[in-house]
Order: structure tokens, then sequence, then C-alpha cells
């Protein structure tokens, strides 16, 4: 499997430069990344995202389960929403995204069609919460993150979009079981349910921020 490791050596500026510019090159237009092309992205809608607490990004329910290891969950159905149970209380606003690909045609339709009806199962065992925004439509990350305020905490169980996050300055919370390894300090990262929910209790201001230079 291929994972993101921690580089050792300083970048040169030539090196930054060329960094950013793929970094905002996925991050402004994802439909050039090969798993998420054909979809069709919606302008998102301002629904008063300014005084969100969290964002809960939904992943595929029918690919690559556990392909980075283990971390006290079975699955992704499992662990949204263990999450969303734990978030939907006190005065938190939690928005949830569906992953892109829920919406794709073709050749990755029948995987797509049963990660769309999952999601819609979970919607509806939370259809009574107050809580909690579900978000049906593919929108853009860039889009999403421009309507939210700095300090709506992010969370993902290892996906590219908590990156998108981190580099736009934002606080993260993943799983340990990603794609890039424990020497990135990137996100802050749960390795038991235990853990998990401990993280989840947590303020934005007892989170911390990514280290930079990673």
């Amino acid at each position: 499997l291929l994972i993101l490791r921690k580089n050792e050596t300083k970048l040169s500026a030539k090196d930054k430069k060329n960094t950013e510019n793929k970094i905002r090159i996925i991050t402004n237009y994802p439909e050039t990344i090969p798993w998420i092309k054909g979809v069709k992205f919606k302008k998102l809608k301002d629904k008063k995202l300014k005084d969100l607490t969290h964002v809960v990004y939904a992943h595929s329910f029918a690919d690559g389960q556990l392909v980075w290891g283990l971390d006290g969950f079975s699955n992704v159905r499992e662990w949204i929403e263990f999450t969303l149970e734990n978030l939907d209380i006190g005065k938190n606003k939690v928005y949830v995204k569906a992953h892109p690909n829920f919406t794709i045609r073709g050749y990755f339709n029948e995987a797509c069609a049963m990660d769309k009806y999952i999601f819609s199962l979970i919607r509806n065992k939370f259809k009574n919460s107050k809580r909690l925004i579900f978000e049906n439509e593919p929108v853009k990350n860039s889009d999403l993150l421009k309507l939210l305020n700095k300090k709506t905490i992010l969370i993902s169980h290892h996906g590219s979009a908590i990156l998108e996050g981190t580099y736009k300055k934002f606080k993260n919370i993943s799983s340990k079981a990603t794609f890039w390894e424990d020497k990135l300090k990137l996100t802050n990262q749960w390795s038991t349910k235990k853990e998990y929910k401990t993280i989840l209790k947590r303020n934005w201001n007892n989170l911390k921020f990514a280290n930079n230079e990673d």
C-alpha cells in the first residue's frame, strides 16, 4: 500500500511552491481525481454554515473498509453512526457531507448505488435530530470550507478531505488507520473507540493544529 511518509529533508523554496500548486489544483478541482471523475458538482448554497461546530465526512461504505489497519471499528458505517451519536448532544451543530462518489454513474454504479442506499439509512436513523444537517448533493470541499468559520472541527475516518482542511488551517480529527504515517502530525488521531470518544468530547480550544512543516 502507498503510505505518505514524513520528508526528513528540508524542502527548497521551489519544492514548496510546486507542492502549493499541486495542493491548490487538487483542492479546487477534485474532478481531476480518478475516482471522482464523472461527478457533477452542485453549487453549495449557504445554509447558515457559519455557526457549525463540526463537519463529518462520509466515506464509501462498499470500498476499502480496513485497508489501513484497525482502530476499534469494523467498518466506516459503524464509525460514522458512532460519531453522530456522540455529537448529537448539547449545542453542537453538525454538517454531514456525502462523499461525491455516491452519485457517480457508469462503471462504479452498483457500488455507488449501495453507498447512497446505506447513507439514506443513516440519514433516516437521525431524521429527528435538530443538530445534524445532511448534505446529499455532491459539493466541492473547497466551496464548503470557504463558508465555515475557522473554529469548525473537521472529522474524517481517513479521507483526503481532511488534508484539504489541514491545508486551510482547520483543526481536524481522524483515525490513525490512514494513508499517512503516524510521524506526520496532521490531525488529532485516535487508535481505539475509547480514545475517539474522548477526542469527540473536546471543544475546539482543546484540539491541536497540524504541525506546519508536516
